[in-house]
C-alpha cells in the first residue's frame, strides 16, 4: 500500500532540494557579493571560501534536479 504514488513522490522530493539547494544558493551568493569590497584578511577568507562551498552546493542541487528530470 502507497501513500503517495511514484510520480508523486517524484515531485515532493524534487522541489524540497530544488527549493533547499536554491535558498541556500541564493542566500550564500549575496553573502559573497557583500563581501567583494572588503579588506583582505584571514577570517574574510575563510568567509568567501564557507560562503562559495554554500554557491556550489545550490548550483549541485538545481543541476541534479534538472538533470534527474532529463531537462539538461
Amino acid at each position: 500500500m502507497n501513500l503517495v504514488s511514484d510520480t508523486v513522490f517524484r515531485w515532493v522530493v524534487t522541489a524540497l532540494t530544488a527549493g533547499v539547494g536554491g535558498t541556500w544558493g541564493i542566500i550564500d551568493g549575496r553573502r559573497l557579493w557583500r563581501l567583494r569590497d572588503a579588506a583582505p584578511s584571514e577570517a574574510l577568507g575563510d568567509k568567501r571560501f564557507g560562503y562559495g562551498i554554500g554557491v556550489g552546493i545550490g548550483i549541485v542541487a538545481i543541476l541534479g534536479c534538472l538533470m534527474f528530470w532529463n531537462v539538461i
